[in-house]
């Protein structure tokens, strides 16, 4: 099964990322409500890793991107 793709979160996950650089200085937790296809949250927790990024989903989309999330950081994320 291929990732789920949007090519409007290619387009602005840098933008987004640059406020988020800026907003969230100290370590801490981020919750995302909807992720949608899961491009954002596995970027931010990629480039931000003084931050717990969680994440809320509820659709087709939640396996793969808890499948993304662990194998993109080595770590166990929560998914729901």
């Amino acid at each position: 099964m291929p990732k789920p793709f949007a090519e409007s979160c290619e387009q602005n996950k840098a933008p987004i990322l640059d406020v988020l650089h800026r907003e969230f200085t100290d370590p801490g937790r981020v919750l995302e409500i909807g992720s949608g296809t899961g491009q954002h949250a596995v970027w931010f927790a990629r480039h931000l890793p003084h931050l717990v990024y969680c994440f809320i989903l509820n659709g087709a989309f939640s396996e793969s991107l808890a499948g993304q999330m662990q194998g993109a950081l080595a770590q166990e994320w929560p998914a729901h």
